[in-house]
């Protein structure tokens, strides 16, 4: 099991990551991030912005989050993948769907609940 103070720094890594994938402008009150903007690129956009959610993820399992809450930000992550490969519609939907900060809040409640 990694040392608490191990599992704070990793998150805050990850919130910084988040935060800059997920919610990092705001504009007339819509959050988002670079997801949203790298997701505008066909296939490739998707392909990067599933890639970074997976690193999440993966991070998260490395920590020793449970596999059942891994398997819910993988399931987060398959929501965000499959909308996003919707043209123009996952676009929008990326304003609105943000795996990245669903993820970080799962890994968050998890660890504060020890």
């Amino acid at each position: 099991m990694n040392q608490p103070e191990n599992i704070s720094e990793k998150l805050a890594s990850l919130e910084r990551l988040s935060k800059i994938m997920d919610s990092q402008f705001n504009i007339l009150g819509f959050k988002f991030g670079f997801d949203a903007l790298i997701g505008i690129v066909p296939i490739a956009g998707n392909v990067i912005t599933t890639l970074i959610a997976g690193y999440n993820v993966w991070q998260g399992s490395q920590l020793g989050v449970p596999k059942e809450l891994v398997q819910k930000m993988i399931g987060n992550v398959i929501i965000d993948t499959v909308m996003s490969a919707v043209p123009i519609v996952g676009n929008i939907g990326d304003f609105f769907w943000r795996a990245n900060d669903k993820n970080l809040v799962l890994m968050r409640e998890y660890f504060n609940d020890l």
